[in-house]
């Protein structure tokens, strides 16, 4: 499936959970980029999502952990290249509604870790644009330490927070709302045993957000 098909999937559901739970409540979910009006600004939220699968590309393994799902912008792909996927966000609710949109029966939904039917580590972790909002980063890093095995994969991205992001953000109307850090904060905090293995920047090499690639070395 080319990436444009897999766009597509997301396009019939927008006015199911705009009314279901209205603008606002989407708003950490990053809603207002991949649905934005403004085609820059959507294709900013997408070519996260492309280069996610880009960097997991050869990356083999059993289970993945979505952190920070929201809409579920991963979860076809990972659904279709792992046995076992779990996303996790804090509002599931509409994790859960995209789940059954998308007919993602394999997808476990929860709200906390300790609530997943999953008691084994982890192959790959996803954290798209979501630690910047993350109040005790070290806590979540410790966490996903803890379920990472050796040779485990982290993909995480996140906005620079610059004059251009800060620009690129009044343009298309889009809000940094709850955002604590930026992502070159995000990336030094990593713990040392994960290794930086590739860093895109976005889109096409302008600096408004990063996106990498961390494996655990033991």
């Amino acid at each position: 499936m080319n990436f444009k098909d897999y766009k597509n999937k997301f396009q019939n559901v927008e006015d199911l959970l705009v009314s279901t739970f209205g603008r606002k409540r989407l708003e950490e979910t990053a809603f207002p980029v991949y649905y934005n009006k403004f085609p820059p600004a959507s294709y900013l939220g997408w070519s996260r999502v492309e280069t996610a699968q880009k960097l997991l590309s050869g990356i083999h393994g059993r289970t993945a952990l979505d952190f920070g799902a929201g809409l579920g912008a991963m979860l076809p792909y990972l659904a279709s290249h792992y046995d076992k996927v779990v996303a996790l966000d804090l509002d599931p609710e509409i994790t859960r509604l995209m789940k059954k949109e998308l007919n993602l029966t394999s997808v476990e939904v929860v709200k906390n870790i300790n609530e997943s039917k999953i008691k084994s580590n982890f192959d790959v972790i996803v954290a798209l644009d979501v630690l910047e909002h993350v109040i005790d980063l070290p806590e979540v890093y410790e966490l996903f330490n803890s379920v990472t095995p050796n040779k485990g994969v982290w993909i995480i991205s996140g906005p620079t927070e610059n004059f251009l992001y800060k620009f690129a953000r009044r343009i298309t109307n889009t809000s940094g709302e709850g955002h604590v850090r930026n992502i070159y904060d995000v990336f030094n905090e990593i713990p040392k045993d994960m290794i930086c293995e590739k860093i895109y920047r976005l889109p096409w090499g302008i600096p408004l957000f990063l996106i990498g690639r961390f494996k655990k070395i033991a």
